[in-house]
């Protein structure tokens, strides 16, 4: 999760949701700047406080006292919500030699010219020589020598 703890007041409410209300009076840490002067025995307290209860837990109970949090989801949790499903962001993008791949569409949504997949990413290389002599205008054996000395 993110906590966006950015002055006394969120930081006495986080610690407080957290079971460690004495940090906020802690000479150490009682205002930001001392905060940012002992960090590293600060973030060493903050992590046992933190792994005290689930990203979910931690969620509700900060957003109850006003911190500004978020979760950070891997992408199983991100594709599993519903707001992801209802915007249909997932796709399934044939690949000729991943097989099916499952790729984030664009969340753009456009009524007269949607968007749309039209070919799979390309494999490592796939598009090399056509760049390079459409878009740098390469000759081939220009292109060939550069293959030969393991540049592309």
């Amino acid at each position: 999760m993110i906590v966006a703890v950015g002055n006394d007041g969120q930081f006495k409410h986080f610690v407080t949701a957290g079971g460690e209300a004495h940090l906020a009076e802690n000479s150490l840490y009682v205002n930001n700047p001392l905060r940012v002067e002992n960090r590293k025995s600060l973030i060493l307290l903050l992590e046992v406080m933190t792994r005290r209860k689930t990203k979910a837990e931690w969620i509700s109970l900060l957003e109850a006292a006003n911190v500004p949090c978020g979760p950070i989801n891997n992408f199983e949790e991100v594709f599993d919500n519903e707001q992801v499903k209802a915007r249909d962001v997932q796709i399934d993008v044939p690949h000729p030699t991943a097989g099916n791949m499952k790729l984030v569409g664009s969340p753009m949504r456009l009524s007269e010219t949607p968007v749309e997949v039209r070919m799979a990413p390309p494999t490592l290389g796939q598009h090399t020589n056509e760049i390079l002599k459409e878009r740098l205008s390469l000759e081939p054996q220009a292109i060939a020598a550069l293959q030969e000395k393991g540049i592309i």
